[in-house]
């Protein structure tokens, strides 16, 4: 999960009460079946995905079971179909790219630092979604280290060294990239919901995201020809507006993160947003953190069904975990979405009438 980018935790951030209830039922539903057959057809182990939006089951290239909660009743018989050959497959593939040594990730991982190391940044990263397709990365990454001579002299041939990018630079390569704003000039039918597909995006944080299906190797090289020092540009003041987050955070009972899709939206804009977010909570800093400790404080020491009862002489650190975004929103674990224009005013209204 680490290596792919996920955390244990998303499942308690999934976007709504209903979307986790349903993984719970799913996850009861495989834990009876597992009971049932274990003893007759017990299988090595394989990654099985739990996906709300697939509309069927299947295999998926990269050796992932993925099972589709809308057709829950078929599961046992899918699965008890699979073939030997395909269990098999499944199982090696698992052990190659996802537990253990996993001498195939390993070995990307040397690919992916020995890539990073030809375009002069910290770190190349690919979209790699677990029941994705993964034919594109193998090509991706031959096409890479047959071009290897050529990028090093194009790196050194147009200054595109960075000592910042060597430390802190990121690449990141997906399948498919679109634009993080609707288009009305497109048809609402495609794939991405009516968004327009883009060649590369640089982040309001410095970093850049190339699309595989459209750009190739000199492409890629120009665009970090024409931006090197926007982005490095973009770097220092992200890294600066995250620390001023982290100094007030250690000040009030809050954890802050930020919204990715917001993220891509804002693009240049999202440092001035960072920044006019960090001043508000900087300025309101005292009276936010009274109000928000009130807020626990009470919530804690109350005792109802729901609620585990807490001696008030046991000490309990609290904290909430806000994710800097335009909109406002609370998910099923108590993690707030707070917008990056708000007011301590708007603050105590938006989270009292959501306590």
């Amino acid at each position: 999960m680490t290596e792919r980018g996920l955390r244990p935790f998303d499942l308690r951030m999934a976007g709504s009460h209903s979307s986790v209830e349903r993984f719970v039922v799913a996850f009861e539903r495989i834990e009876r079946m597992y009971e049932v057959h274990r003893g007759r057809a017990f299988r090595p182990s394989v990654c099985i995905v739990l996906s709300l939006k697939s509309l069927d089951n299947f295999v998926a290239p990269d050796g992932s079971i993925v099972l589709s909660v809308q057709r829950m009743p078929s599961w046992e018989e899918f699965l008890l179909s699979l073939p030997q050959p395909v269990w098999q497959e499944c199982v090696q593939k698992h052990k190659e790219w996802r537990v253990g040594c996993a001498p195939k990730l390993q070995e990307r991982k040397r690919q992916l630092t020995r890539v990073a190391d030809m375009f002069h940044v910290h770190r190349v990263t690919m979209e790699s979604p677990i029941a994705g397709s993964t034919q594109w990365q193998d090509d991706l990454i031959a096409r890479f280290m047959k071009e290897e001579t050529t990028i090093r002299r194009a790196v050194a041939k147009y200054s595109l060294k960075s000592d910042l990018l060597k430390k802190r630079g990121e690449i990141r390569i997906v399948e498919h990239l679109y634009s993080a704003l609707p288009d009305s000039t497109m048809p609402t039918t495609t794939a991405a919901g009516g968004r327009k597909e883009i060649g590369f995006r640089i982040g309001g944080d410095g970093r850049v995201t190339f699309n595989h299906s459209i750009m190739n190797t000199g492409q890629m090289l120009r665009v970090l020809k024409d931006n090197l020092k926007r982005m490095e540009t973009f770097q220092r003041q992200h890294d600066s507006a995250i620390m001023a987050l982290e100094h007030v955070s250690r000040h009030i009972p809050v954890d802050f993160s930020v919204d990715t899709e917001w993220k891509n939206r804002a693009e240049g804009n999202l440092v001035l947003h960072l920044e006019r977010f960090a001043r508000t909570i900087k300025q309101n800093e005292a009276q936010l953190g009274a109000f928000l400790r009130s807020i626990m404080d009470g919530g804690v020491r109350t005792s109802s069904a729901d609620k585990v009862v807490v001696p008030a002489n046991m000490p309990v650190k609290r904290r909430m975990v806000w994710v800097v975004s335009d909109r406002f929103d609370t998910l099923p674990s108590g993690v707030v979405f707070i917008p990056f224009d708000v007011d301590f005013d708007s603050i105590k209204r938006l989270l009292l009438t959501r306590q």
